[in-house]
C-alpha cells in the first residue's frame, strides 16, 4: 500500500509540471455529466493545449487541478489555469440513473472573483480569439458561475452513454453554428449579425455529447459544448486516466485554429483501503440444561469454508462483509445453521440452544408416549376418565414432570373422582333405603367406569348376595353383643378396601396413608406392600 502511494505522489507532481479541456469535474472533454467520484477519493490531474497551424493565439497551454469526491452525490475541484488564476468547480447528482431514467445532476463551472475565465487570463479582451471574437458579434458571456443542468444515460458497452444538458456562462456561444444552440435565438435574433446589444448575459446555452466503448480499456468521445465540435480518446486504468482530443473542429478551414488537447489524472480509488468488517458474537447452550457447550462454527462463503471452535459456549468473529452460512456443531447434538448477510460495520449477536440427539431407546420412548397422549386426550373427550388417567399415568413414567401429560391427568383426575361421587353416593343412599337392586345398578355403573376398582367389585357382589339370601328375623335388642378384638382382620379388610379405592382414584396420597395403616397391623400383608409401592411411584411421576 505504501509503494501505491508513493507512486500516486510521484505521478501527481509529475503531472503538476505538464497539464483547458480535461480539467474541471467528471465529464468528457470540456462538458460535465451526470458522474461525481466515489465519496472520500481524491484525484490529480493536469491538461494542456496545443495550437494546430500558424501561431494565432499561443501555441501552448497547460492547466492542473485537484479533486475530491463528497459521499456519493458530490464532487468539488480547484483548477490552476495561471499562476493567479484559480478556479473552484461543483457537480452534483440530484438523481441516481436507474433502468428507465437517467442521472439527473447540476453543478457550477469556474466559481471564480473574475467574470472572464480564460486559459490564458483573465479579461474580456484576452483568451482564445475564437471566444474573444464574440464580442465584434454579441458579447462575450460572462465565464464566472457558469451554471448547469445534466442528464446522463449509460446504455452499455458499444452502445454508449449519452449526457444533454444546459448551462450558462462557458457553455453559450455566439459563433457562425453556436448561437443557434442558445436561448437568445427565441429571444433576441437567430441572425448573428443582428445579435450585438441584443444578447443577454444570463443566456442558457445547449450542450451534448457521448462516449463510446472501443476496447475495453478505450473509449471514443464526441460533444458540442455549447461553443465548439470537440472528439477524442479516453484510455481508463484502475488508477489513472490518458485522453487525448482534437478540439474547436468547427474550426477547420476558418480564419481560428483547431487546438490538440491532451490530459491525465491519477486517483485514489485503485489504492486498497483497510478492509470494514463486521463483528458477529454466539451464545451456543444446552437447550434442555441451559449449560454452555464447546462447539464448532462451520462457516460457508461460496466455494469456501472455515472452521472455528467455541469455548466455553461463546464465540467472537470478525468477518468480512458478505452472504454466508454458518453451522453450530455439536457431537450428539441437532446441528443449526444461520444465513448471514454482512455489511461494513455490522455488529451482531446470537444465542443458539441445541437439543439433544435421542438414542434409539429414547425414540421408542417418545413414540410410547405420544400414542399414550393421544389416546388419553381421546379419552379424557369422550368422558372415559379413568382410561385417560391410566394412559396418561403411562405418559408421566416414560415422561417424569411433562407440563402436557400433568394438566391433563389432573383434569382427568378431578372430573373422574367427581363422576365417581356422584353416582357411589346415589348407590350409598339406595343401599340404605334397602333398594339393592337399584344400589346393584349403580355399582355396576361405577365398576364400568372403573373396571379395576376391588371396592366397588365387592359392593357389586354384597347386592346380588342380599337380593338372593331370605330375609333374616331381627334378633332380639336384649341379646349380648360379642367382644371384637381392638384391630381384626374386618378392619384390615376395610382399610386395604379403602385404599385400593383411593388408588383407583387416582388419590395416591390418600391411597400411601391406608395401606401403611394396614401394614402397621399386617405387616406381611402382600396386596397392601404391592399397592403402596405403586402408589408412591405413580405419586412421584406427578411430581409429589
Amino acid at each position: 500500500m505504501k509503494k501505491i502511494a508513493f507512486v500516486f505522489i510521484i505521478l501527481s507532481l509529475t503531472f503538476v509540471l505538464a497539464s483547458a479541456d480535461f480539467d474541471r469535474t467528471t465529464g468528457l472533454i470540456d462538458i460535465p455529466v451526470a458522474r461525481v467520484m466515489p465519496g472520500g477519493t481524491y484525484r490529480g490531474f493536469a491538461s494542456g493545449i496545443l495550437t494546430v497551424g500558424n501561431y494565432r493565439d499561443r501555441p501552448a497551454d497547460f492547466n492542473t487541478g485537484f479533486a475530491y469526491g463528497i459521499g456519493d452525490w458530490g464532487e468539488v475541484t480547484i483548477s490552476m489555469l495561471t499562476t493567479v488564476d484559480y478556479t473552484l468547480n461543483f457537480n452534483s447528482v440530484l438523481v441516481k440513473e436507474s433502468e428507465g431514467t437517467p442521472a439527473l445532476g447540476v453543478g457550477i463551472s469556474n466559481i471564480t472573483y473574475r467574470k472572464y475565465v480564460s486559459e490564458l487570463g483573465h479579461s474580456a479582451d484576452f483568451g482564445y480569439s475564437d471566444d474573444v471574437d464574440y464580442i465584434k458579434v454579441a458579447r462575450r458571456p460572462h465565464e464566472q458561475f457558469s451554471l448547469y443542468f445534466v442528464a446522463t444515460k449509460d446504455f452499455g458497452g458499444s452502445y454508449g452513454e449519452y449526457t444533454v444538458g444546459l448551462g450558462r456562462g462557458k457553455y453559450v456561444g455566439y459563433g457562425p453554428h453556436s448561437h443557434l444552440f442558445n436561448t437568445d435565438m427565441l429571444f433576441a435574433s437567430t441572425n448573428q449579425k443582428e445579435l450585438m446589444g441584443k444578447a443577454n448575459e444570463d443566456a442558457f446555452g445547449l450542450f451534448f455529447g457521448g462516449r463510446w466503448q472501443v476496447a475495453k480499456p478505450v473509449s471514443f468521445m464526441l460533444e458540442f459544448d455549447g461553443r465548439d465540435v470537440n472528439a477524442g480518446f479516453r484510455f481508463k486504468m484502475p488508477i489513472a486516466e490518458f485522453d487525448l482530443a482534437w478540439t474547436h473542429l468547427e474550426q477547420i478551414g476558418k480564419s481560428h485554429r483547431t487546438r490538440v488537447s491532451f490530459g491525465a489524472s491519477v486517483s485514489s480509488m485503485a489504492i486498497p483501503k483497510s478492509p470494514e468488517y463486521a463483528s458477529i458474537s454466539l451464545k451456543v447452550y444446552d437447550e434442555d440444561t441451559k449449560k454452555p457447550l464447546n462447539f464448532n462454527v462451520n462457516l460457508e462463503r461460496g466455494e469456501r469454508r472455515n472452521t472455528f471452535a467455541g469455548k466455553l459456549g461463546r464465540i467472537k468473529m470478525k468477518l468480512l462483509p458478505g452472504e454466508y452460512v454458518m453451522k453450530v456443531v455439536i457431537p450428539g447434538y441437532k446441528w443449526k445453521s444461520i444465513k448471514l448477510t454482512l455489511k461494513p460495520g455490522d455488529v451482531r449477536a446470537f444465542k443458539l440452544g441445541l437439543k439433544k440427539k435421542k438414542t434409539k431407546e429414547e425414540l421408542v420412548k417418545e413414540k410410547e408416549f405420544d400414542a399414550n397422549f393421544a389416546s388419553g386426550v381421546t379419552a379424557f373427550n369422550k368422558g372415559e376418565y379413568k382410561n385417560a388417567m391410566l394412559h396418561l399415568e403411562k405418559c408421566l413414567l416414560l415422561k417424569p414432570g411433562n407440563e402436557d401429560a400433568t394438566a391433563y391427568y389432573k383434569k382427568a383426575s378431578s372430573a373422574f373422582q367427581k363422576q365417581f361421587d356422584e353416582i357411589k353416593f346415589a348407590a350409598e343412599v339406595l343401599e340404605k333405603k334397602g333398594d339393592y337392586k337399584g344400589a346393584l345398578k349403580e355399582y355396576e355403573n361405577l365398576l364400568n367406569i372403573d373396571p379395576g376398582n376391588n371396592y366397588v367389585a365387592a359392593k357389586v357382589k354384597e347386592m346380588n348376595y342380599k337380593l338372593k339370601a331370605p330375609v333374616k328375623p331381627e334378633k332380639s335388642s336384649t341379646a349380648p353383643k360379642p367382644t371384637t378384638p381392638a384391630v381384626s382382620d374386618v378392619d384390615i379388610d376395610k382399610w386395604y378396601k379403602t385404599g385400593l379405592n383411593y388408588f383407583s382414584r387416582g388419590q395416591y396420597k390418600k391411597a400411601i396413608t391406608m395401606f401403611n395403616k394396614v401394614l402397621r397391623y399386617r405387616p406381611n400383608h402382600r396386596g397392601a406392600r404391592k399397592y403402596l409401592n405403586k402408589a408412591r411411584t405413580r405419586l412421584k411421576a406427578l411430581g409429589g
